[in-house]
């Protein structure tokens, strides 16, 4: 995939590197995701004063918290793990509309707590302003910086900006929380997540790109684009062949 960045773009970014130069110490949460690498990546690229913390938990693959720790390492930036368990919370394993305002919210006051004091960011972008994201209301209220949306960079943008500065794997797939796979009002257990979390290694593992596994009627689907065709999935694993894979269940209905 050929990514350009634009005149516009860099004048994003040298934006972005200014306003996090002004913060003293400040905390990143990083997923291991694409947005919130390359924040940590900017801030450490131009040496402030930043502090990352990955969240594992039920709600994130283990393997997705094992890369982000090697990725972290491998750079050599200081950070902690914080594990939390948001389906101890009812709010969260029921599983509601509003799941995800609970848990970032849940997830982001125990940071508050571990870091307080400091100017607390997320990866979110202005492209997340979009749609149905009931969490941005929680970082909101917990006065959460996203300094990618102040900035108005948007996903576009920040592919683009990975290239350009020489992250690795610009194009990383998103890897949404894993409670995004199941359906609203449908009760959480871990064990399904757990399920869900290495299927969806297996697949990895077997060359699928862009694609989800989801809990559908108390069964695990593949759902994956029509590009995997000619790919065998794990044994006994339905498939739902598509055009477009939703990244999140989360939109209005």
């Amino acid at each position: 995939m050929l990514i350009m960045i634009t005149p516009e773009q860099k004048n994003k970014l040298h934006r972005l590197e200014y306003a996090l130069s002004d913060i003293e110490r400040g905390v990143i949460a990083v997923s291991g995701g694409l947005d919130s690498r390359l924040l940590a990546f900017v801030a450490h690229r131009a040496d402030l004063d930043m502090h990352c913390v990955h969240l594992s938990g039920p709600h994130v693959p283990r393997s997705e918290t094992q890369w982000a720790e090697q990725w972290l390492r491998k750079l050599g930036l200081a950070f902690t793990v914080l594990s939390i368990d948001p389906l101890s919370h009812p709010s969260v394993s029921s599983n509601g509309r509003d799941r995800c305002y609970h848990c970032k919210r849940l997830l982001f006051s125990a940071v508050r707590d571990r870091f307080p004091g400091a100017a607390l960011m997320d990866g979110s972008n202005a492209t997340d302003q979009q749609g149905y994201r009931p969490g941005l209301r929680a970082l909101e209220e917990l006065g959460i910086q996203s300094p990618f949306a102040e900035s108005s960079i948007t996903k576009d943008d920040i592919r683009a900006m990975a290239l350009f500065i020489g992250l690795d794997q610009p194009v990383q797939p998103a890897t949404p929380c894993l409670l995004t796979r199941l359906p609203y009002d449908a009760p959480v257990l871990a064990r399904d997540l757990e399920r869900i979390a290495r299927l969806e290694d297996e697949c990895r593992a077997l060359g699928f790109m862009d694609f989800r596994v989801r809990l559908v009627d108390g069964h695990c689907v593949l759902f994956a684009h029509e590009d995997n065709m000619g790919r065998i999935p794990p044994q006994g694993l339905a498939v739902n062949w598509v055009t477009k894979v939703s990244g999140y269940w989360d939109q209005q209905r």
